[in-house]
């Protein structure tokens, strides 16, 4: 991760101790000290030694968790949080868990997951939803702490001016290896996404892919391509990626398994693989996996909503297979 300081910062100038009395207005004193002591407040991500230390006007003050790394905290229901401040919180995701959902729902969600663990360090604090990954993806999330960087962040991905890049495994050896996909989709009733008849009939969806190395033979090629979305439609880049005839593995509602529900059709009964055709099943690229989607976002670009400082995260994919047969396109072979 880049960019990451730890959890509850406040934007700061003069001295450090009005701002630590601001991030833990319960503490003493004495406590406050014995934070500096231990090397546990940080300014702009360096530590301070002295409660008189001046800062620079637009410093960031912060708490480092006790006994971790102040660039990353785990919480146990599964969530990375890669940084949080007063304004944004950006997580990793894990697969398998849902974004946010309606009251009504009772399985874990990573806001309310958020909000739970705000609210033990500030029973006011609010934490806001700003953009989705699909369950079944797991990555880079950022959710804001106040209605004001709510406004912002939700600006900021109107203008398309958030970079979101994706990396994924699709079946099959894609080519050309890197082009930009444009496609109307619409979601049926069934909460499927389909390519639509024509422009009018859905919204419109653009993302950038690269291939970056593949694996495999004959009709067990498993390839890794990078997206970098444009639009943030439900389910782009699976749909998208199908399309093209190269369904993301792991993928048990657009991808390859010759049941019910697996293949992707435009309204009417149209199948949106290439040349109308789902492409043909790839046997035990899904099992390799664990089970899971082969989608990850690992890589997130957006201008702070209050410092107007821009800040990158990325984070590895976990899906990736390590065999050595597979290398990366243009590298070449290490001599022995």
């Amino acid at each position: 991760m880049t960019d990451s300081p730890p959890e509850h910062l406040q934007p700061s100038s003069g001295g450090v101790m009005p701002h630590l009395q601001r991030l833990l207005p319960q503490a003493s004193r004495s406590t406050l000290r014995r934070l500096l002591a231990d090397g546990r407040v940080l300014a702009d991500g360096k530590i301070v030694r002295s409660l008189k230390e001046p800062l620079a006007d637009h410093a960031v003050v912060s708490i480092a968790p006790a006994h971790s790394s102040p660039r990353q905290e785990n919480i146990p229901e599964g969530l990375e949080i890669a940084y949080s401040d007063a304004q944004v919180i950006v997580i990793v995701k894990p697969a398998g868990l849902l974004t946010a959902t309606d009251e009504k729902e009772k399985r874990p969600t990573a806001l309310a997951i958020l909000q739970r663990h705000a609210a033990q360090h500030n029973s006011k604090a609010a934490v806001y939803l700003v953009h989705r990954l699909d369950r079944a993806a797991s990555g880079l999330l950022v959710f804001a702490r106040d209605v004001r960087s709510l406004a912002n962040l939700k600006m900021q991905f109107r203008r398309h001016t958030i970079t979101r890049e994706y990396d994924l495994l699709v079946h099959g050896a894609v080519a050309p290896a890197a082009g930009k996909l444009t496609h109307s989709l619409v979601e049926r009733g069934d909460g499927r996404v389909v390519i639509a008849r024509s422009a009018a009939d859905g919204r419109k969806a653009v993302l950038d892919y690269q291939l970056l190395a593949k694996r495999g033979g004959d009709r067990s090629v498993v390839s890794h391509v990078r997206c970098r979305l444009y639009t943030g439609r439900k389910h782009q880049i699976r749909v998208q990626m199908l399309a093209i005839g190269h369904p993301v593995v792991g993928d048990d509602v657009y991808g390859q398994s010759g049941g019910k529900g697996h293949q992707q059709e435009r309204p009417g009964g149209t199948p949106a693989g290439r040349r109308g055709q789902s492409a043909p099943r790839q046997p035990g690229a899904k099992a390799s996996l664990g089970q899971r989607l082969a989608l990850h976002a690992s890589r997130l670009v957006f201008k702070h909503p209050h410092t107007g400082r821009e800040m990158t995260f990325t984070s590895e994919p976990p899906f990736l297979p390590k065999a050595p047969a597979e290398r990366r396109l243009g590298q070449k072979k290490k001599p022995r």
